[in-house]
Order: structure tokens, then C-alpha cells, then sequence
């Protein structure tokens, strides 16, 4: 299993389509959820509370299949400028 730090990454993190917005609905939903959960999984874990897509962020990138998550990235962007619900990692004192 391939791990950033000390956050083991899971197995689809190596799987190029991963890094690439699925254009049907259904499939995006269920990616945008994966790519969601990993990155508050790995702010949680790693204690960062603020995320600049302008800046490098460790999980857009994955040099093992050589790709980055720009498309990914620019959705999300899309997202925050439409209105959309922001994701937020609460402290819960851990």
C-alpha cells in the first residue's frame, strides 16, 4: 500500500481514472464522494485546516502513475464559486 508520510493512501489513489472528472453523473458523484472523504481523511490526520488549490496540495498529485488531479481541481473550484456546499475539517480536540 502506498503511503504519503505516514497516511496510508487507499488503493484507488493509483488508478489514473481517479485524477480524471468521469463524465457520467453517477460516476462522478461517486468519485467527487472518494476524493472528498480522502482529502478530510488526510487534513484530519495531518492537521491542516486550510487547503489552496492554487498551492501544491500532496494528494493532487500521484508520481507513481504520473498524473495530477487538475481536473478534479478545477471542479471543486467550479463548485465553491457556484454556491456549493463547502467541506470544512472540524478540530474535535484530538
Amino acid at each position: 500500500m502506498q503511503k504519503l508520510g505516514d497516511f496510508k493512501l487507499p488503493h484507488f489513489f493509483n488508478y489514473p481514472p481517479y485524477f480524471t472528472l468521469q463524465p457520467v453523473r453517477d460516476t462522478r458523484e461517486k468519485q467527487v464522494q472518494l476524493w472528498k472523504d480522502l482529502i478530510l481523511d488526510y487534513c484530519r490526520t495531518q492537521k491542516i485546516f486550510v487547503i489552496g488549490l492554487e498551492e501544491d496540495f500532496a494528494l493532487f498529485s500521484n508520481p507513481v502513475i504520473e498524473t495530477l488531479a487538475a481536473a478534479a481541481a478545477n471542479y471543486y473550484e467550479d463548485d465553491a464559486a457556484n454556491g456549493d456546499e463547502e467541506e470544512e475539517v472540524a478540530d474535535d480536540g484530538d
